[in-house]
């Protein structure tokens, strides 16, 4: 089985680029402000290639992870603009060509208007707000084939509903190998007034990651007649694939995972063919000085595995699960996060005087 341990930061701000603070309170904030009755969005489901700069295919990076420039005569060229992942170049599905999607800030008891556009070419796909509750609206609850026809290529189709209730929610596609392949995002219902005590925060989406496309996985599955193959050589060589043997006489399938991804960012190592990217970039949380707590709101978005986060000499307050609050924090020293799950955490930021940063852990 699989193991990984993934390490992003928290940084102070004088350190490198990284994702800065939400404040929902902020006039900053112009797609959706807490007065607007209705919030509309636009999501474009397209494909994509890691490591590579705006599909131009001059900029690549397939020696550990490291982005290298070429021929590229964009005097502009951010290495941000390039979806990393885990370093390894591959084909991945997106919303608005970024992994995850953007993440989707509205407020309590606003209309939500959300326009999905089928950009592949052959594949059709719905989308799922995944905990929002669908009072009066099931036709917008994205299952494909139950509540409405699936969207086919070139097609779109217009969710609407209502969000009733704060919390941390997420939005993916209702075909599974689309999900794991890149197609989730974040969807954050904020409360319709400003509290008295407010923090500013960060989303983080948490994703398992693995190389092969969930096509040929799934594929395999169909003909196999068990679960996931540990690789494709386990298939070939003996034609089944390989599973552990529980000690109730059960079997435990191999599933397939070759890094984590937090907020679409990780690395990977690959002992068996000596292949790492530990040069790829990780995801860094920037923080100021001046405020001690925030808030991480914790999605667990990926397709097989439950994940265990931790903060390095940091004690979590958990405040709120599956956007349910809690009547009094829980102090926890780390998470288990089922997949579809989220946990609101309030964590204060201490460094020593010569630390610039503190690990996290996946």
């Amino acid at each position: 089985m699989w193991s990984c341990l993934l390490l992003f930061g928290i940084f102070l701000p004088y350190t490198a680029q990284g994702l800065e603070s939400f404040d929902p309170w902020s006039s900053d904030n112009k797609i959706c402000q807490p007065s607007m009755k209705t919030c509309s969005f636009e999501l474009h489901s397209d494909s994509a290639m890691t490591m590579f700069y705006k599909q131009l295919y001059r900029v690549v990076a397939t020696e550990d992870g490291i982005l290298q420039k070429y021929d590229e005569p964009d005097d502009k060229f951010e290495p941000e603009q390039i979806i990393t992942a885990d370093g390894y170049p591959k084909l991945v599905y997106v919303f608005n060509q970024t992994l995850p999607g953007p993440v989707l800030h509205v407020y309590q008891d606003q209309k939500i208007s959300v326009r999905i556009f089928n950009d592949f070419s052959t594949e059709s796909l719905s989308v799922h707000f995944h905990g929002i509750r669908q009072v009066g609206t099931p036709g917008s609850d994205g299952v494909g084939r139950v509540t409405q026809l699936s969207i086919l290529p070139g097609s779109s189709f217009l969710h609407e509903f209502t969000a009733f209730d704060e919390g941390t929610y997420w939005y993916h596609s209702h075909v599974k190998s689309q999900t794991s392949m890149g197609l989730v995002g974040a969807f954050i219902v904020h409360p319709k007034t400003k509290p008295q005590q407010t923090y500013k925060e960060f989303t983080v989406v948490l994703q398992d990651w693995q190389h092969f496309y969930t096509g040929e996985q799934h594929q395999m599955l169909v003909q196999s007649g068990q679960f996931y193959p540990n690789d494709l050589e386990s298939l070939t060589s003996s034609g089944t694939i390989d599973y552990y043997q529980a000690v109730d006489n059960s079997r435990a399938a191999e599933a397939l995972v070759t890094s984590i991804l937090v907020n679409g960012r990780g690395q990977y190592l690959d002992s068996r063919n000596n292949e790492n990217s530990t040069n790829s970039p990780l995801e860094r949380l920037i923080v100021q000085e001046s405020d001690s707590q925030y808030r991480i709101r914790l999605i667990n978005g990926g397709s097989t595995f439950s994940l265990v986060f931790s903060i390095d000499e940091h004690q979590l307050q958990v405040i709120a699960s599956d956007g349910v609050p809690f009547a009094q924090p829980v102090i926890a020293d780390h998470l288990i996060i089922g997949l579809g799950e989220r946990y609101d955490v309030l964590v204060n930021i201490t460094t020593k005087s010569n630390q610039s940063s503190c690990k996290l852990f996946v």
